[in-house]
């Protein structure tokens, strides 16, 4: 049975390339990991999700795709009907004019890119997985990593 810290960890630079940092993993939790942190790959996955929705939208035939939807959406929601009648306008009610829009609070949507910069982190000797923090006593940095094209 192996001691603790003497695992072999793989290290690899983050996909990501506003990122570029240096990471470590060891050999039980490498699982075909590219980016150093779930921030770097929730970045990267949006990036792609929109590359691919930007190509989608050029082809001419979903363009017809996307037109003809739109047309059957209209077509369902014009054909609804009105079962119930409304409930009865109070007296008193505010109009829209009158509301108080400076005590409303705006929904607030915002995204958070980390952009970490190499070099700035505290150098260490030992290193240890991202993943499970185990310490490694020597580090593989020529693990092949079988890259599979489709």
């Amino acid at each position: 049975m192996r001691d603790k810290g003497k695992d072999v960890v793989f290290q690899f630079i983050c996909a990501l390339s506003e990122c570029g940092k240096m990471f470590c993993i060891c050999r039980r939790c490498y699982r075909g990991h590219r980016y150093c942190s779930d921030a770097c790959r929730s970045i990267s996955r949006r990036r792609q999700v929109d590359a691919a929705r930007r190509r989608y939208c050029q082809s001419i035939d979903n363009k017809r795709e996307q037109r003809d939807r739109q047309r059957r959406r209209r077509l369902r929601r014009a054909k609804r009907t009105v079962t119930d009648h409304g409930s009865p306008a109070r007296r008193n009610a505010p109009t829209s004019g009158s509301r108080d829009y400076i005590k409303r609070r705006p929904a607030i949507q915002s995204v958070v890119i980390v952009v970490r910069k190499p070099g700035k982190e505290p150098v260490s000797c030992v290193q240890r997985c991202v993943i499970c923090g185990r310490a490694a006593a020597s580090v593989n940095p020529f693990h092949a990593v079988r890259r599979y094209h489709t």
